[in-house]
């Protein structure tokens, strides 16, 4: 197979092939079917290219990221430009709404805020905080990702949280399993080519933080036998998801819709269980785009 794929990622960022991103895998296997594949971080030079894959891992996509890749004639998520929890979330709370259940504390941001604040203080506007020195909540700039607070009822929820600007407040909604664990599934998707999968945790936050090598034996991806909701495909042709992964549950028989990302990372767990469709199914999906 002949032709280019440029990978457009934030200036300054880490060489893909010593990163995590799910992006790097498809490129392996790219890269052996025959594709040229570049990494661009300098917006100052052009690189032709076929495909160009927006992989800007920031919230917002720069104005100049844009309009760099106005130039390529196929660009992957071109128009996933914002992926704010306002944008797509169903679970958002506003003070005084009536909701009698357990609530949690998000970032408006993707990923906690952290890809925001670390670019802020390379650019010496941001503030970072000391972990055991919190700032008051109408301060924060970020929130651990695998760590969200959680409250049992709305009315706990602190004043500061609802003046901070960059905070949100959800509905706390899951889905429990077996065991009585909870679960959270994963639908990621290239072009034509997707992997829904789940798997659980023991409280309803379930994610899967470091160290890798502890979780390991814990973290056991499943595929279910349901499709993907319909829901979620809407979801995506609304936003113009060409890649990406969709965090969700499904709570009374509905998607419930966590969180949207197209700079999606791979866990090993996830990889060694799902080798064939990481490998050689989700790439494919590309290549409908040549």
């Amino acid at each position: 197979m002949k032709g280019k794929v440029v990978i457009l990622t934030l200036e300054g960022s880490a060489d893909l092939r010593e990163s995590s991103y799910l992006i790097q895998l498809c490129r392996q296997r790219w890269e052996e079917d025959g594709l040229e594949c570049e990494q661009v971080r300098n917006l100052d030079k052009a690189v032709p290219a076929d495909i160009a894959i927006m992989h800007v891992d920031l919230t917002r996509i720069p104005k100049e990221y844009l309009e760099y890749a106005a130039d390529y004639p196929v660009v992957l998520n071109q128009r996933v430009t914002d992926v704010s929890r306002d944008r797509y979330s169903r679970l958002l709370l506003r003070q005084g709404d009536d909701w009698n259940g357990a609530v949690i504390i998000k970032t408006l941001a993707n990923y906690g805020g952290v890809p925001e604040l670390h670019r802020s203080l390379e650019q010496g506007d941001g503030v970072m905080q000391l972990e055991d020195v919190q700032r008051p909540w109408r301060k924060r700039q970020y929130l651990e990702s695998s760590h969200y607070p959680v409250f049992s009822s709305i009315h706990e929820v602190p004043p500061g949280v609802w003046r901070n600007p960059l905070l949100v407040v959800e509905k706390l909604l899951f889905e429990r399993g077996l065991e009585g664990r909870y679960t959270l599934r994963n639908w990621i998707f290239l072009g034509d080519r997707e992997l829904n999968t789940y798997h659980t945790g023991p409280g309803p936050v379930v994610k899967a933080p470091p160290p890798w090598a502890e979780l390991e034996k814990k973290y056991r991806p499943v595929i279910p036998r349901e499709p993907v909701p319909q829901a979620l495909r809407d979801l995506r042709d609304d936003m113009g998801f060409d890649y990406g992964r969709f965090d969700y549950a499904i709570v009374d028989g509905e998607a419930v819709i966590y969180d949207v990302n197209r700079t999606t990372a791979i866990l090993d767990a996830f990889l060694h269980a799902f080798a064939q469709e990481i490998h050689e199914e989700l790439p494919r999906g590309l290549y409908a785009y040549l």
